[in-house]
C-alpha cells in the first residue's frame, strides 16, 4: 500500500510540475482540434507527435500522448452536436440526439451534457480501473467470443425502438445495414460478398467514409434546400425553448443512474481488447433506449441519448489502458500507438509497469483524469461562441461542411473510392430521410453486424461446431437474460403505464 501512494505522490508531482503541465495543455488542445476534424482522430495525431517525444522524459512523453487521446473525444462530439459530423468514429451516436438538440435551438445544452458526462465518466473509468489494477489479470479474459456475440447482438435489439413507431421500416434500415456491413472478404467462410469485382469492395466499407456521408452529406444536402440556418426546427423555430449549458449539466447530475450505467458499460467494454469504442457508444446507447419511459423520443433530440454515448465514450478509454499496462494488450488503436510509446521509451508493460515504474501508470491516470476536466471545462466556457456555427446561414455552412466531409473521408486513407463512398451515402442517407427511414438502425447493423459474425464464426471454431457455447458460459447466460428482459421487459412495463 506504500508502495502505491508513493507512486501516486510521485505521479501528482511529477504531473504538475514544469513543463509536464504545458503538455496536459498542448495535448488537449491537439487532441480537440484533431477531435473536431472528420478522419484525423486521437491515433493519427499521436502517431504524428511520437517522434517527438525522443526529447521528453518517458512520463513527459506518456503525458503527450495520453493527453491528445483525452481531447479527441470530446472534440469529436462537438462537430457531432453543432454540424452533424462525427469526429471519430465512437461520436457517431452523439449524432443521434445531439444534432437534433441543436436545430432545436439546444445546442448549448447538448454541449453542456456532453462536457459534463464527458468528465465524469472519465474519471469513474479511471477510478474503477486503479480499483482493478490487482484483479485485472483474472477478469479481463472472462470475455470470449460467445460474450462479444451477445453484446453485439444486445446492441443490435435497440433496433426496435428507434424506428420512430414504424417496426417495419426500422427493421428494414438495420437488414440494409447488416448488408453493407457483411461486405467484402469474409475470413472465417474465406468468401467474399457483394464485392461484383470491385477491389476497393474486398476489404469491406469503410465505416468512417459511410458515416460521414450518411450524416454530413446528407445533412448538406437538406441543409440546401433550406434559406435559414440549423437552428431552426419544424416544431420550435429559432424563438423555442432556449436552454443553457447549465441545464445540460443539470440534466446528468440529474440522470445518475443512466450516468452510472453508460459509464459503468463504457468501462467494461473498453478493458476489452480489439472490441473497439463504437461498440461501447453503441451499447450504452441501447441501454438508455430501453431503459427509457419515452423511447420513441430518442433520434428527435434527448438529451439522455448525448448523456450515455458521452460518458461511455471517455469511460472507454479510461477502461482501454487497464489491457495496455498489465498485459500489454492494447485496448483500442490509440493504445496500440500508447503501447508504441511505452517500447520506445524503454518502458516495458506488464510485471516491470506495476512494480517499476507504477508511478508512470499514475502519472498517466492523472493526466488523463486533468485533460477531460480542462476540455470539458474549456467546452462549456466557450459554448456559448461555439453555437454561433449554428446560426450562419446555410450558403455559407453547407460549402464548410462538404469540403469538411470530403477531406475527412480522404485523408483516412487518402483513397478517392473513401469519397465516393462518402457521396454516395449522402444521396442514400438523403433518401432514408424522405421516405421516414432509420439512420440510426442503418448504422446499427453496419456495425454491430460483423462484430457479432465474426464471434459467431469464432465461437463455434472454439466449439468445434457445437452451438451449445452460447448458452452455456456463465457470463453468456447473464447476457442471453439481460437481451431477453431488453425486449421485453420495455413493452410490459409501457403496457402497464398504459
Amino acid at each position: 500500500m506504500s508502495g502505491t501512494v508513493q507512486a501516486v505522490l510521485a505521479a501528482l508531482s511529477t504531473v504538475f510540475a514544469w513543463p509536464t503541465i504545458l503538455f496536459v495543455f498542448l495535448g488537449a488542445l491537439i487532441g480537440v482540434v484533431t477531435g473536431v476534424i472528420p478522419g484525423l482522430g486521437g491515433a493519427v495525431a499521436m502517431v504524428l507527435l511520437l517522434p517527438f517525444t525522443f526529447v521528453l522524459s518517458p512520463a513527459q512523453a506518456m503525458v503527450l500522448l495520453v493527453s491528445v487521446m483525452g481531447g479527441t473525444a470530446f472534440g469529436g462530439s462537438l462537430t457531432a452536436i453543432l454540424v452533424n459530423i462525427p469526429g471519430t468514429p465512437p461520436n457517431t451516436a452523439t449524432c443521434f440526439d445531439g444534432y437534433p438538440m441543436t436545430k432545436e435551438g439546444r445546442a448549448d445544452e447538448a454541449i453542456g451534457i456532453s462536457a459534463t458526462a464527458s468528465a465524469l465518466g472519465a474519471v469513474f473509468g479511471l477510478v474503477i480501473i486503479v480499483a482493478m489494477v490487482p484483479v485485472a489479470r483474472q477478469t479481463i479474459f472472462l470475455f470470449q467470443p460467445p460474450e462479444f456475440f451477445w453484446l453485439a447482438v444486445g446492441g443490435l435489439t435497440v433496433v426496435a425502438t428507434v424506428g420512430r413507431g414504424n417496426l417495419y421500416r426500422s427493421l428494414v434500415s438495420a437488414g440494409f445495414g447488416l448488408m453493407l456491413g457483411f461486405v467484402g472478404f469474409q475470413g472465417q467462410v474465406t468468401a467474399t460478398r457483394y464485392t461484383y469485382d470491385i477491389a476497393y469492395l474486398w476489404k469491406g466499407i469503410s465505416v468512417l467514409p459511410l458515416l460521414i456521408g450518411l450524416f454530413a452529406v446528407t445533412e448538406a444536402i437538406r441543409l440546401g434546400l433550406r434559406d435559414d440556418s440549423i437552428e431552426v426546427d419544424e416544431a420550435t423555430g429559432p424563438s423555442g425553448d432556449r436552454r443553457s449549458w447549465l441545464d445540460g449539466v443539470k440534466h446528468v447530475l440529474a440522470h445518475p443512474v443512466l450516468f452510472l450505467r453508460a459509464a459503468g458499460s463504457g468501462t467494461i467494454i473498453g478493458m476489452i481488447p480489439g472490441v473497439g469504442g463504437m461498440l461501447a457508444n453503441f451499447v450504452a446507447y441501447a441501454q438508455a433506449v430501453k431503459t427509457s419511459d419515452d423511447p420513441d423520443s430518442f433520434g428527435r433530440g434527448n438529451p439522455s441519448g448525448v448523456l450515455a454515448s458521452e460518458a461511455s465514450n471517455d469511460a472507454k478509454d479510461a477502461g482501454a489502458i487497464l489491457p495496455t499496462v498489465v498485459l500489454g494488450i492494447p485496448g483500442s488503436v490509440s493504445m496500440v500507438v500508447l503501447l508504441s510509446g511505452f517500447l520506445l521509451h524503454g518502458v516495458t508493460p506488464g510485471r516491470q509497469l506495476l512494480n517499476e515504474n507504477l508511478d508512470i501508470l499514475f502519472t498517466i491516470i492523472v493526466a488523463l483524469l486533468i485533460t477531460n476536466l480542462v476540455v470539458s471545462g474549456l467546452g462549456i466556457v466557450t459554448s456559448r461562441y461555439l453555437i454561433r456555427i449554428t446560426r450562419l446561414s446555410t450558403d455559407l455552412l453547407v460549402p464548410f461542411v462538404l469540403v469538411f466531409s470530403v477531406s475527412g473521408a480522404y485523408v483516412i486513407n487518402r483513397s478517392v473510392g473513401d469519397v465516393a463512398v462518402t457521396l454516395l451515402f449522402g444521396l442514400i442517407g438523403f433518401a432514408i430521410v424522405a421516405f421516414d427511414y432509420s439512420r440510426i438502425a442503418v448504422v446499427l447493423g453496419v456495425i454491430l453486424g460483423p462484430i457479432a459474425e465474426t464471434a459467431f464464426h469464432q465461437s463455434l471454431a472454439i466449439s468445434n461446431g457445437d452451438p451449445a457455447i452460447f448458452v452455456t458460459r456463465p457470463i453468456s447466460l447473464v447476457l442471453v437474460a439481460l437481451v431477453v428482459a431488453s425486449l421485453v421487459v420495455p413493452p410490459l412495463r409501457r403496457a402497464r403505464a398504459a
